[in-house]
Order: structure tokens, then sequence, then C-alpha cells
């Protein structure tokens, strides 16, 4: 219930009870004079009485008087001819004036008479001398002059009124003769009196039966000094007692009580009810008709102020405006509470930060002009109601740089709103929890954050990326170095590792394409690093050529071998610039077994280590040290380890255990047989046929790879001498490797020609192949010898094309018959339009500067059938043919329909 009703429901009840208050005090009075004037008409009507009695006494003294007076004779013939029947009495009596004799009679009502019983008689010569003082002949006593008397005389147990008269001798000094009674009964009396005033009436004689009241009430009566007592029983009658205080020798205990009919008061307490009645259904009616009133002009127009209020509080709907209805109080109350309305509304409308209330489920509840205008919305019904959630988007945790650039704390924190067209705009958002009653509200404050963030960007891209390449800085790097190691104390089982990438030999970049055309190469680089570990690992620009990459989650070596590999291939793919042509490679330094115990600068130093230890093997190597070994350590057990290998290589050459196997080259044309490679296997004792990866890197570090190469070499010029006499007029070529190293050594070329001679091998059928490491130091000097083994018939094949930074500018000058194009390229043939295209530029270029081109790597008669529509004449892979030895080779050669049509 309302206030306002409880204040209406108390002052009506109020009002209520002082009408009925003052009704019945009213009322009261009324009674209370209804009750005076009742009392005072009882007694009223018991006076009357009372005037009968006396009137009675009068009569029957006067009637007693009479009779006396009469002489002797008369009233003796009086008496015996019972003629006092014609008197209104029933009591008639003659005593002598000793009271000795009595004649006398009683008369009923039908005027029988009856003698004095011998007790009647007794008592009553008992009471007269009891009235007159004296013994038996106290009448008779000389000057007791005696005067009638009336009252109330009890003679036999039985009330009478009476008159005495006495008669008087012949001389009045003589006293009495006799006396006159005569009398009627009190009750005979009563009944009379009371029959005509229509009462009853009870005669209560205490002195016989004092249990007919109550203690209180004859206490009330006997101590009262009044003849008359009025007393009200209840509203319908009353005791009007009446004290008899003339009894003739008795005392004052005989009453007459009247039941009287309070018929006045009766009615009158009947108004009063049905006055009360009225005023109940009176103030009923009022205070209904007041509160319909009251509904109407105040309570209806308040429900509506209240509805307002409560849509808004609820709601929020700020814009409502109240109704204003007449000029009274509520019309200014709510003119007052619609222009505080229009200030919030215009005040919430004019804050210039976007500003939105939800309710805890997140619907929107009102949101401002400013938040409108940044979400696109154009009006606020398209916001309301929508769920919170809808539009706002929390800021997702990162690890990048400049993250903690703004510190969420408690309600202020970054986050985005989304657009109505779906574009996000990142804001700084100031929340607060409101609460009104039981109605919690979210209260969020947007600030623009776009033109702070821009320029956060930019001061980030300024000082954690790289402006070249675009990819994180060195500063970037050590500082996801410094989380890593974090992350290893944080989370259990947690692994990581670092890859360091130095650019082979970059400084002929610069020379070839000069510093901007260097720069050009190292965002190739970038890209082609950052594609292949996308997802997985995190790439880095260290230095000038330098990189660095972070992966995580593996420390296998085999595994990091395998994803390497595969970058060192995509890395090997030529690049153009300004129609210059370079073929990239690069080492990795990988540092492996990071612990909590690492600093980033450690991790840094074994890096650079790795790269130094790796850069001694050649290019294109991949070196792997543990962080928990250290440099040194690692340093003594690779130098142990190269040690032990370089005997056992060096047993293995005395031993000839290095062995040559062959594998095919086809025309793909007409998919004929035009040569073999020469390809370096160890048969060791005891772990079986080795490949090639797993001794060359030794072999090269310890220096015996140019006897490899010369142990394979010389066996291949001995199988094409022995297939060349077998198989007379047959075209085809036999190849065989020559590392940098064995390029270094001034009798390289000496002993490849002595060979060639003492065999008597005609040169056309033998191949050198070599890579582009040979030149790259010293490019005239190797030109040099090159031309010293062309001019001796011995055709050059440049190996791995693409793989190094070979220049078209200066590869036209050298003395080289064949282009093999590296299998990475071949691989990557159909991943992309662009792959494609690079092969197909190889092979046109190698066509216009007069090389033949040999694929290497094929795999796959797509591959096949794409080199032979783009040009290719040879090809050579596991398509056709794995590495084979000299026997299943000669096999091949036996069969004359597959040479009968070779053609070199």
């Amino acid at each position: 219930m309302s206030l306002l009703n409880k204040f209406l429901y108390s002052v009506a009840g109020l009002l209520l009870v002082l009408a009925l208050l003052m009704a019945f005090s009213s009322g009261r009075a009324i009674l209370s004079s209804f009750e005076a004037i009742e009392t005072r008409i009882f007694e009223q009507n018991m006076n009357r009485f009372d005037a009968h009695l006396r009137e009675k006494k009068e009569d029957l003294l006067h009637s007693a008087t009479a009779i006396a007076s009469h002489d002797p004779t008369s009233i003796q013939n009086f008496f015996a001819t019972g003629q006092f029947h014609i008197l209104p009495i029933q009591l008639a009596a003659l005593f002598t004036a000793s009271a000795d004799t009595t004649r006398g009679y009683r008369t009923d009502d039908a005027g029988h008479k009856t003698p004095f019983s011998s007790s009647f008689s007794g008592d009553l010569a008992r009471s007269m001398r009891r009235l007159y003082g004296g013994g038996q002949n106290a009448f008779l006593a000389p000057g007791n002059a005696l005067s009638p008397i009336s009252g109330l005389l009890r003679i036999d147990e039985e009330d009478f009124v009476v008159g005495i008269a006495p008669v008087p001798g012949a001389n009045a000094s003589d006293g009495p003769r006799s006396f006159v009674i005569v009398g009627e009964t009190l009750e005979k009396f009563l009944a009379s009196v009371f029959h005509v005033r229509g009462e009853d009436f009870q005669l209560l004689d205490l002195e016989k039966n004092p249990s007919l009241l109550s203690p209180e009430e004859l206490s009330q009566l006997t101590n009262n000094s009044e003849r008359i007592d009025v007393t009200l029983v209840s509203d319908k009658e009353a005791d009007v007692y009446y004290a008899f205080t003339d009894i003739l020798g008795q005392t004052n205990k005989l009453f007459a009580r009247s039941k009287a009919k309070r018929l006045v008061y009766g009615e009158i307490v009947k108004s009063f009810a049905n006055r009360y009645i009225w005023i109940i259904l009176l103030s009923t009616s009022t205070l209904t008709l007041v509160l319909v009133i009251f509904d109407k002009l105040v309570l209806s127009r308040l429900k509506k102020l209240q509805k307002i209020t409560d849509d808004i509080s609820s709601k929020w709907r700020v814009n409502l405006r109240i109704p204003l209805e007449g000029d009274d109080e509520i019309t200014c109350l709510s003119r007052s509470f619609n222009t505080m309305l229009k200030a919030l509304d215009e005040l919430i409308s004019n804050v210039p930060d976007p500003l939105i209330l939800s309710e805890p489920n997140g619907a929107i509840l009102l949101a401002n002009a400013s938040t409108r205008e940044l979400l696109g919305y154009s009006e606020e019904t398209d916001l309301v109601k929508l769920p919170f959630s809808s539009v706002f988007i929390e800021k997702e945790k990162t690890t990048g740089p400049g993250d903690d650039l703004l510190k969420n704390e408690g309600n202020v924190f970054e986050a985005a709103l989304r657009r109505h067209d779906g574009s996000l705009i990142p804001v700084e958002i100031h929340q607060e929890t409101l609460t009104f009653g039981n109605n919690a509200y979210t209260l969020s404050i947007a600030r623009d954050l776009t033109e702070r963030k821009i320029m956060e960007t930019r001061l980030v891209k300024i000082a954690f990326y790289d402006a070249q390449t675009g990819l994180p800085n060195r500063h970037y790097f050590l500082d996801e170095l410094e989380k890593e190691l974090r992350n290893i104390c944080r989370i259990p089982y947690y692994t990581f590792c670092v890859a360091f990438v130095n650019m082979d030999k970059f400084k002929l970049v610069n020379e070839q394409l000069g510093p901007r055309g260097a720069d050009q190469v190292i965002v190739k680089v970038a890209e082609r690093i950052s594609g292949i570990i996308a997802g997985f690992a995190s790439a880095f620009r260290l230095s000038g050529d330098e990189f660095g990459i972070i992966i995580r989650g593996t420390n296998s070596k085999e595994y990091l071998r395998s994803l390497l590999q595969r970058i060192q291939h995509l890395l090997n793919i030529p690049i153009s610039i300004d129609g210059k042509t370079v073929f990239p490679s690069a080492s990795f330094g990988v540092v492996l077994d990071i612990q909590a115990s690492n600093s980033s600068a450690q991790i840094l130093s074994l890096g650079a280590d790795a790269l130094i230890e790796g850069k001694k093997r050649g290019i294109g190597t991949i070196t792997f040290l543990t962080a928990e070994e250290g440099v040194e350590e690692s340093k003594s057990r690779r130098q142990y380890n190269l040690l032990t290998f370089q005997a056992s290589m060096q047993k293995a050459l005395s031993s000839s255990e290095f062995v040559a196997y062959f594998q095919p080259i086809y025309q793909l044309s007409s998919s004929r047989l035009a040569g073999f490679e020469a390809l370096a296997r160890w048969s060791h004792p005891k772990y079986g046929l080795l490949a090639p990866g797993t001794f060359i890197p030794q072999a090269e570090e310890t220096g015996l790879i140019t006897q490899i190469d010369k142990t394979i070499i010389y066996q291949a010029i001995l199988a094409a001498k022995k297939w060349s006499a077998t198989y007379p007029g047959i075209s085809f070529f036999l190849s065989a490797n020559a590392s940098g190293a064995s390029f270094k050594d001034p009798g390289f070329v000496s002993f490849v020609c002595d060979r060639i001679r003492e065999e008597a091998l005609d040169p056309r059928y033998f191949v050198l192949e070599v890579t582009e490491g040979i030149f790259i130091d010293n490019l005239e000097a190797a030109n040099e010898k090159l031309n010293l083994l062309r001019e001796f018939g011995v055709k050059i094949a440049l190996d791995d094309f693409g793989t190094g930074y070979s220049s078209l500018q200066y590869m036209s000058q050298l003395p080289i018959n064949y282009i093999k194009i590296d299998k990475s390229f071949i691989d990557q043939l159909f991943l992309s339009e662009k792959n494609s295209l690079m092969v197909r530029s190889i092979i046109n270029m190698a066509h216009d500067l007069k090389f033949d081109v040999v694929a290497e790597g094929v795999e796959n008669q797509a591959q096949v059938h794409w080199l032979e529509e783009n040009n290719a004449l040879k090809g050579q892979g596991y398509f056709f043919s794995c590495p084979i030895s000299l026997a299943e080779a000669e096999d091949l050669l036996a069969d004359a329909k597959i040479f009968e049509d070779l053609d070199f």
C-alpha cells in the first residue's frame, strides 16, 4: 500500500472514530438525561403511590374516628350487625381498654365476614399494647389521653393499613373505654394501586425473608434516607423500591418493589443503534466518495507520474514526459519533473563521449547521441534492447610489443565497439555498476582511441619493427626471448628453440645489385621465411642479413632439420632485381635445450657460435648447439667427433669403401637414356650403405671431401671408359660432382685431365658438375680453371642452380654447358603461378645462353609433362630411377634398343 493510501485511510479511519466517539458521547449524554428523567418519573409514580397510601391511611383513620364517635350502643350494634362491610375495609375490630376482649371480623372480596381466629386476636391485642406502651391495663391508666393513629400494622404475620381511634369514656379523665380498628391488607392495597398503573409489584418483607435482596441491594436500601429508590436493572426495566416508614411497632424492613417498564429508554437505545449504523454507512459512503474523487483528481495522476518514473528507473527512458493536466500542485510538480527530465536528457545527449547504460543481462537501455554517431545508428531505438555484447568486443590478451602502453586496471580497460557496418573501433572503457533499489545497471563510457592507436601503432612500428622488411626487430626478438624464458618457469614441460639465419656471401649481392637491390633481396628473403613458418613460429630481423626464428613446442633435431631444409629450398629460389637474377643461400645456427637458467644474451652468443661453426663447413649449412652443454663443450665434442670421423673416413678411403652410384638422366621428349650422374656412397662395413648427407658435411669440415671427390670422379672416368669401349658410337655422358673445397685444390684440374688422359677416355663423355660456391670467393680464378677443363674437352654443369647467388650477368661469362635446376624448384612447381613462371624463366634463359637444361628431383608424371611442354630437354629423379650400382647401370646400357637413337 502506498504512503498516500495509508495517509488517506488513516485520516478516514480517524474521522470515522471521531464521529463515532462524538455520536457515542452525545448519545451517552442524552441517555443519561433520559435515565435521569425516567428515574424522576419512576420516583414521581412511586410518590403518587405514597400519596395513595397516605390517603388510604387518612380514610381509614376517619372511618375509625367516625365509628368511635358514636355512643357505645351504636358502636356495639355496628359490630354486632356487621354493618362495617359497607365501608371499603377488610378489617374491623373493637377492643376494650384492657385489650383483652376483641370483637372483630375480616371480610373477603365478596363481602363475607370471617371472625378473628384466636391467634389473630391474640396477635392483634399484643400489637395494640405495644402501640400504647403499657401492660394489660395500660389503656386505663388515668390521664392517658390517647389520640387516633394510622399506619401499617403487622397482625399474625400479615401486614395491614389501619386506622385506630379510641372510644372516649364518660369523663375525659377516665380514659378510653375501647378502641376501634379498621384496616385493609397492604397487599390488596398495593395490587389495586399498581393494577391501575399497569405495573407489577412485589412486597418485600426482609424481616421474614432476608434473602430476597443481595447484601449490596439491602445495604443500598437501608442506608438510603429517601423512602423511594430507583435501580435501573436493564435497558428494558427498572426496579422502583418504596420503603414503608410508618410501620407501627416495628423496624423499617418492609419494602414494595415495582417492575417498571423502560419503554422510552429502549426506544432511545434502538434509535441510537440505528444512528450508529447510519453514521457508519454515511461515513463509509462519504469516504468512498472522497476516495473516488481523490483518486480521480489526485491518485490517478500520481499513478501516471509513478508509471513514468518506474519506466525511467527500470528502462531509463529519459525522453519520456509527464502529461500536464490543469493548473494545480500536481501539474506544477509534473512540470518540474519534466524540466528535470529534459535537463537530464540533454545532459546525457550532450556528453561528448559515447555513453551506454545496460542491464546486468547485457540489454542496452540507453545510448546517447555520441554513441549513435560513433556506431553509425540513426535512431536511439536501433540500439535499445540490443545485447551489449553485440556492440562490445573485449580486448584479447596479446603478447605483442607495446601491449603494456595502457594497463587495464579495475573499471578502466581497453576494448572495441562494433559499428553498424561491422567494423571495429578501439575504445577505452570506463565502467561502473549502478544500483537502484533491487536493480543493478552497468554504465559504460567509451573514449575513441582510433587516433591514439594509430600513434601507438606508429610508435610500436618504429620501436619494435624493421622498417624495411616489416618483421619484428632485434628489440622485439630480445623481448620475446625473455617471455619464452619466463614461460619455461611458468608452464610445465614448456620448450622452445631458436634458429639464427645468416645469408651466405651476401657481400656479393651488394656488389652485384648495389645497396638498393640488396635491400630488395632481404625483403624477398623475409617474405619467404615468414610465409613458410606462419602459424607455429615467429621470424625477426636481427641485423642487415641476419634473421632469428623462435620455434615453440619442439626440440626435435630431426623435425627442425626438415623444417630448416624446407626454408633453405624456398630461399634458394632465384630472385630477379632490375633484370639481374641472384640465387640466395643461407646458413642456420640452431640453439636447442634452452633452460630457464639461460639468458637472452647467452642464446644470442650460442647462435652466433653455431653460425660461425657452420660457416667453416661451407654455405647452406645447418648447425645445432645445445644451450645445456655450452659453446666450449660443444666445440670440444664436435672436434672429438670430427677427429674420430676423420680417422674413419681415411680408413674408408684406403679401403675403397667410397663407391659411385649412378642415377640415370633421361631425354624428356623420348624417355631415352641420356647419361648418368655419379653420386658418392659410403659402403660402411658396420652401418651398410650410407647416403651423402651422413658424411659429406663432416668430410667438408675435415678437408677429406677433395679425396672423396677424386675417388668418385676416377670411378666415373673408369665407368665411362668401359661403357664407351663396350658400346662405341652410342651418345651418352657421365657426370661427377666437384665441391668448392676440391676446386680450391691447386692440383684438382690437373687430376681430372690426367685421369681422362691416362684412361684414354674421350672427354666428351665426361661432365664435371660444380656449384656456384666455387666462384663466389674468386670468380676470376674459378673461371680460369673451368676454361682449362673446357679446353681439354670436359663439359661443365652448374649444379643446384638457383640455391646460391648466381647472377645471370656473370653466368653468361662462365664456360658452362649445362644448368641443373635444383630439386626445390621442381617441388614448388605447382604450388603457385609464381613458381612455375620462375622455372620457365630459367629454362628460357638457359636456351638463350645456349645452355642445356637438366631438371633434378623429378618425381611424377605431371612434372615430366610440364617440363617437356616448356622445353626442358633432360631430367633425373626418382620418377625415372633412384641411384643404382655399377652393375645395374651396365644392364641399362646393355639394352641396345634404349640407346640406338640416343642423340647427344
